[in-house]
């Protein structure tokens, strides 16, 4: 018998390499920040060192910093993750959470990240679906689950060609929007 499939998650944990993640949206149940924690979650229990920062939004919160975290705390996180960092604080971020459960979202974050380098981990719904379909630079989680977004964020993180498919995609579709072209 052979050695049992390396998975995802565990060729992440086995490169040793830290994952930081970011989270840059209003907290709403519509932006699933408690997907985000889960997925650390997910990732840790794989043996991945993986950390969260969200970035503060003054704006539309009708999700708690208190209830955030205490679920982190209940998930055995709460070491791996900060609340309230500028948007600048998690520039050097391995990937940005695009999470949305449900069309309406605007993807301001999903630009700063494109335009910063950051590649995208998405599950999106409504026009954020419309635009990553039409502009396939973000890794895609099957669903909208800890489980499958970190599966999504390691996937991307052990594939080093893909990241940088990704990164080049994302600065093209940037800088034709800076020269005044329409996405196609």
């Amino acid at each position: 018998m052979g050695r049992p499939a390396a998975t995802p998650s565990t060729r992440a944990a086995a490169c040793g390499v830290p994952l930081h993640l970011m989270f840059d949206a209003p907290l709403r149940t519509a932006t699933a920040p408690d997907i985000a924690l889960d997925t650390i979650a997910m990732l840790r229990r794989a043996g991945v060192v993986a950390s969260l920062t969200f970035v503060k939004h003054d704006d539309d919160n009708e999700v708690s910093l208190r209830d955030l975290r205490a679920r982190a705390a209940a998930l055995k996180i709460d070491q791996h993750v900060r609340f309230e960092a500028s948007a600048a604080d998690a520039q050097g971020a391995d990937a940005l959470l695009v999470l949305h459960r449900w069309a309406g979202e605007t993807l301001d974050a999903a630009l700063r990240a494109m335009r910063g380098g950051v590649p995208i981990v998405a599950y999106p719904q409504g026009g954020a679906r419309r635009f990553f379909d039409e502009h396939p630079f973000a890794a895609r989680a099957k669903s909208c689950s800890g489980r499958d977004v970190a599966a999504a964020v390691t996937a991307l993180a052990a594939d080093e060609l893909t990241r940088r498919r990704h990164i080049k995609g994302a600065r093209e579709y940037v800088g034709r929007q800076r020269n005044g072209h329409q996405p196609q």
